[in-house]
Order: structure tokens, then sequence, then C-alpha cells
């Protein structure tokens, strides 16, 4: 019997990077992702101006005009244990294991922007003159799965794999969050059987395999927009701004703003779910000289995941469904 558990995680955290660098005119004269110091024209030349990593400067005339704080940090962490067991009884072998997975992603970011500091040896965007503009966000994401494999096989003749997930997005709602994804196999190897050893002397592996699964999917988008387009899709989703109509008001002048939805959520949303089909044999003969295998297989895509944008919305919805 074996058993196996582990733990991963990994942190990142208070790394800020500039942005751009652009001179009174607006026009910029240095880009970097890794630059941590500021530089100003002179005379066709380019002076250090040394400060402490974390912001992203514009500089003119001697003078640091804009600066720009960024914060970003991630955290994730991952536990996986499973147990498994093999045995055999006579020519008969088999193997049992059974184990599971969680893992959950985090981020968040921050940044601080001003213009019109005071001095270049200042990098405080609360003293700069302009309004300070502040960003900030977050977001995680969060697996589950537990799994079980058994094994058996005759004689290396005849061989028998079941497999079992049961697995949870949070992608979906409480009630379509975890599915049960099955999969079987069967596989003969005639190249055992006595009547062929004895008689097909050339033939050094010939076998014959089947098998049919459920796969299931919950990428609706790519994995670095998990965050963000890839979560809550069975809620609705809200912006926030504009002016609400006060009889005859305009807008504009109104001091009210609101909330409107942005995105239909499907409170029914699931998994998409892939079923496998397949058939094939493998073989060798001549003493390996020729081998290989012959496969025909069948997938087919049930309640496949498609962002609203990407599919033909009616007009009148007014919004990505």
């Amino acid at each position: 019997m074996v058993f196996r558990s582990a733990i991963h995680g990994e942190s990142q955290s208070g790394q800020v990077l500039p942005t751009f660098i652009q001179d009174d005119a607006g026009k910029p004269f240095q880009k970097s992702s890794t630059h941590i110091g500021a530089e100003r024209p002179m005379g066709g030349f380019y002076e250090k101006l040394p400060f402490k990593g974390g912001v992203s400067m514009v500089l003119g005339k001697g003078k640091v005009m804009k600066v720009e704080f960024k914060k970003n940090s991630s955290t994730f962490w991952q536990l996986k244990n499973y147990v498994t067991y093999s045995d055999n009884i006579d020519s008969h072998y088999f193997t049992a294991m059974i184990g599971q997975e969680c893992w959950e992603s985090k981020y968040d970011f921050t940044s601080i922007f001003n213009t019109n500091l005071p001095s270049d040896e200042v990098h405080n965007p609360a003293l700069g003159a302009g309004t300070p503009t502040i960003n900030a966000g977050f977001g995680s994401s969060a697996m589950a799965s537990f799994f079980t494999r058994l094994t058996y096989n005759y004689a290396m003749r005849y061989f028998f794999e079941t497999n079992g997930a049961y697995n949870g997005s949070e992608k979906f709602g409480p009630d379509y969050r975890f599915a049960f994804f099955p999969s079987f196999s069967l596989g003969w190897m005639i190249s055992e059987e006595k009547i062929v050893k004895n008689n097909l002397k050339f033939l050094d592996m010939l076998k014959l395999r089947a098998s049919w699964g459920r796969v299931g999917d919950d990428a609706v988008v790519q994995p670095w927009q998990r965050f963000t387009d890839g979560r809550f899709l069975y809620k609705n989703q809200l912006d926030y701004g504009g002016n609400t109509l006060m009889g005859n008001i305009k807008p504009a002048n109104t001091p009210y703003t609101y909330y409107t939805i942005s995105r239909l959520g499907n409170p029914n949303i699931s998994w998409e779910t892939v079923e496998k089909r397949n058939l094939g044999i493998d073989y060798a003969f001549l003493g390996g000289a020729v081998a290989g295998s012959v496969d025909i297989f069948n997938d087919t895509r049930t309640d496949i995941l498609v962002k609203g944008s990407d599919r033909a919305i009616a007009s009148y919805f007014g919004t990505d469904a």
C-alpha cells in the first residue's frame, strides 16, 4: 500500500513596477517593465533620478510631473492526497486507488496615481497638486475533486479499468457545482493466447482495446481570465455609473447614479461534458521492426460553455447574455 500527500503554495507581493515615462508633451522616451529608477531628458542625454522601486514617473524640465505606485500580490495553495493498493492472487492482478485534490488561487492589486508633484525628491502621490486616482481589485478561483481507480488483468491477457471523478467548481451555482465523470476500458492481448503464440511466430504483440468515458470542463475562458470573465457565470453582473432621470431634469444634472445589468447570469449553468468513445488496435511484429496502432474515436460535447459576447444575442437584451 502506498500513501502520498502533498501541499504546495507560493505567494508574491509588493512587487511594484513602472508603466511609463514621458516628457511634458506626453511623448514617451523610455519604457521598461523592470526599470526601478527614473530618467529625465537633458540636452539629448538622460539623467538618472535615484529613488526606491515602486513608482512609474513622468518627468519634464527637471521636475517629476506624474507618479504612479502599483502593488500586485497573489497566493496559491494546493492539497492532494491519494492511497494506492496493489496485489495479486495467482494470475489475477488488481490495483485500487482513491484520492482527493483541492486548490485555491487568490490575487489583489492596488495602484495610486497623481500629477504635479512639488519636486524630484517627492514620490508620494498624496502630495501632488492633482486629484489622486486609486484603483484596486481582487479575485479568487477554487476547485475540489475526489477520484478513484480500479484495474484488473488476468494473466496479462484480459484487462479491465474503471475511473471515477467527482469534481466541483466555484464557477457554478450551489445546486450545479459538483458532477460525476466515469470512464471504463477493456483490453484483450490477443498475442498472449496460446493458439496465437504457437502458430504466429512473427507476431510480437497484438492488443485490442475499447474505452468509454465522460470528461468535465469548466474553462469558458483562458486560465489568465479566470478571475474576471470566467467567474460567477450563474449570477448577473452589474455595472455602476450614469445618472437617473428625474422628470424633465437632464440625467447629467441629477445627483443619483445607478446600477445596470452588464451580463445576464444563468442559474442553471453547469459543467461542459465531453463523451469519449474509442476503439483501437496496438501491434508489433518481426522483432519490433514494424509497430504501431490504429484508433477509431468519437467525441461528443454537450452543454458547451460559450461567453455571451461570442454568441448571437438578440439586440433587445442590451447586454451580454
